[in-house]
């Protein structure tokens, strides 16, 4: 159904631009993306404040957010699995958030895990690095560019988590704690 409608935007907006056939299939690709993102967003905004309502304690919004931002900083820059459907990829892209909301509710890491987890994503990104995906082979060069940015992004987000954690706001480093290990996994799922 998204490919369907951004199949149509796509030609639309080829049309209106006058674009050639390759234009038209990145205009399609970069609609269905465009659209995926923006559902993506609003389910997790929805289900996150429908959540808040029902059990406030949860602090659902603003974990959601804290593990999505961290998320997608960490799969920026060392990839992850991909699904072969765009519909199944939205739906996990739902529920994993979701997972670790409740995972959170019922885990409070200490530092000593802290350390452990970064410990292992960062021995990780030195042995795997980043993985590149059917739809964009990354050459050599790019790889090494995303690596050594990834590596100096999980010393960001463990100095980040770290300070967090230590100020008391244990729900925000227990969700980017969570984040850490879902991307990793991902990761290693991807290769």
């Amino acid at each position: 159904m998204i490919h369907n409608i951004a199949v149509k935007l796509g030609k639309y907006m080829a049309l209106i631009s006058e674009s050639d056939r390759e234009r038209e299939e990145i205009l399609i690709y970069s609609v269905e993306i465009l659209m995926n993102y923006l559902i993506w967003i609003v389910s997790l905004f929805v289900i996150s404040m429908l959540l808040n309502i029902l059990i406030p304690k949860l602090a659902a919004f603003s974990s959601v957010v804290v593990y999505t931002v961290t998320f997608i900083f960490i799969r920026r820059y060392f990839g992850g699995y991909h699904t072969k459907n765009s519909m199944i990829c939205l739906m996990l892209s739902i529920v994993v958030p979701m997972i670790a909301l409740f995972v959170r509710y019922h885990i409070d890491f200490n530092i000593f895990l802290l350390l452990l987890v970064y410990m292992i994503s960062y021995i990780i990104g030195i042995k795997i690095g980043t993985i590149d995906n059917i739809n964009k082979r990354l050459s050599k060069e790019e790889k090494s560019y995303f690596k050594t940015n990834g590596l100096k992004a999980i010393k960001i987000i463990f100095t980040i988590n770290i300070i967090i954690y230590l100020f008391g706001f244990q729900e925000i480093s227990d969700m980017m704690t969570l984040a850490t290990i879902f991307g990793f996994v991902n990761l290693l799922f991807g290769t």
